[in-house]
């Protein structure tokens, strides 16, 4: 194998290591490629590069060892973590990185990337009209790329210590942030999503009002929803949440996917009025030719566009005199009608598919009704 280790050299921990890749030009003379890297990893990595290189052809001068840009790093760093990523994920890694970090640091070397850099960066990035969660975004994903340098003997020390998130100085207490529909104002969205499903009266339509119904009463994510399948109903009292669906991968029209945590694998009890519905759905849905129990619960063959989904939830809230809420905010609207209903937040955390409860508490705690109150009364009765 030709990587070798140098002897009494090392770096940060790292030992270092010389990479060989004996290749013969077009020429037919014999040459030899070679890399000076730290870390094991790094040196294996560098190997299959080469060999790669040399494989397509690559001349003497494309095989020098040339310093690695930021942009050289995320190429890398997306090549090793295709197997390891779901594909929703890395894709939208990639969209914030290009977008929001490789235009102003691509170039920049990594052996001269300084905080000075960062903080240039971040400065730029802070003048730009952009909400405080989408530049955070960029924050979290270009530390953890140099990150990923670290740990792979790139660099010794990460540039981004000590330096900070972005701050909204007019900040939102969570409160107000939190935006979802009561009992009463999802009552009047779905009664027009049921006129507008019976005026036109084909299964698309009625594929949507479905959709709204069982993002209200489970709380699931749109790829969740989008991915249900008629299979994933169990004993006609029980729906598995197993898979999600995403239209947002390029030059593809949709892909089912892994769920997005190992926690979002889950099994909910169906609300009576949503068996109903789901019942008159399937009933619907026989009539397609070629029907089968694989078809998807909203869609049918395959799924509905998110922008007809989209689309819709414009149309319906306009229609009732509503505030317009994303579809994510549906699961808001679910987690607070449980709240103020006084279910316990560990069974809306298990709902929602959450990791971590603690996230469901820094969300929805504050929707607990007059929990003070209950907790004063209770000390006046000791």
């Amino acid at each position: 194998m030709p990587i070798y280790k140098i002897t009494g050299e090392k770096k940060d921990g790292y030992q270092k290591y010389r990479v060989v890749v004996n290749y013969t030009d077009p020429s037919g003379k014999k040459k030899t490629a070679e890399r000076k890297v730290y870390g094991k990893s790094a040196a294996e990595q560098a190997e299959e590069d080469l060999r790669k290189k040399v494989k397509s052809g690559a001349t003497a001068d494309d095989l020098k060892q040339k310093p690695m840009t930021v942009l050289d790093l995320w190429n890398r760093y997306e090549e090793e973590k295709k197997t390891e990523l779901r594909s929703t994920t890395l894709a939208k890694k990639k969209s914030v990185l290009t977008t929001h970090v490789i235009p102003t640091l691509g170039k920049t070397q990594l052996r001269t990337l300084s905080k000075e850099d960062i903080l240039t960066w971040r400065n730029t990035m802070a003048k730009k009209e952009l909400r405080v969660t989408t530049k955070n975004n960029a924050f979290r994903e270009l530390r953890a790329l140099l990150n990923y340098a670290v740990d792979r003997g790139l660099l010794r020390d990460t540039p981004m210590k000590r330096v900070p998130t972005f701050r909204d100085p007019y900040q939102e207490s969570a409160a107000a942030k939190l935006r979802y529909y009561t009992k009463d104002q999802y009552g009047k969205y779905i009664a027009e999503a049921e006129k507008e499903a019976a005026d036109k009266n084909d299964l698309r339509a009625w594929g949507i009002l479905v959709f709204f119904e069982i993002a209200y009463l489970t709380g699931m994510r749109k790829g969740e929803i989008n991915a249900l399948r008629w299979t994933d109903i169990e004993d006609g009292d029980y729906i598995w949440v197993r898979r999600s669906v995403t239209q947002k991968l390029k030059g593809q029209k949709w892909v089912e996917t892994p769920p997005k945590t190992a926690s979002s694998v889950r099994r909910l009890q169906l609300p009576k009025t949503l068996r109903e519905t789901l019942d008159q759905h399937k009933a619907r849905q026989k009539s397609i030719k070629g029907w089968k129990e694989s078809f998807f619960i909203v869609g049918g063959p395959e799924p509905i566009p998110d922008t007809s989904i989209e689309n819709a939830n414009a149309r319906f809230a306009k229609a009732a005199g509503l505030p317009h809420i994303t579809i994510h905010e549906f699961r808001h609207s679910h987690a607070s009608l449980l709240c103020n209903a006084g279910i316990n937040i560990k069974e809306i955390a298990r709902r929602l598919g959450h990791a971590d409860v603690e996230m469901t508490l820094r969300t929805y705690s504050h929707l607990y009704p007059k929990e003070e109150e209950r907790a004063v009364s209770v000390l006046d009765n000791l």
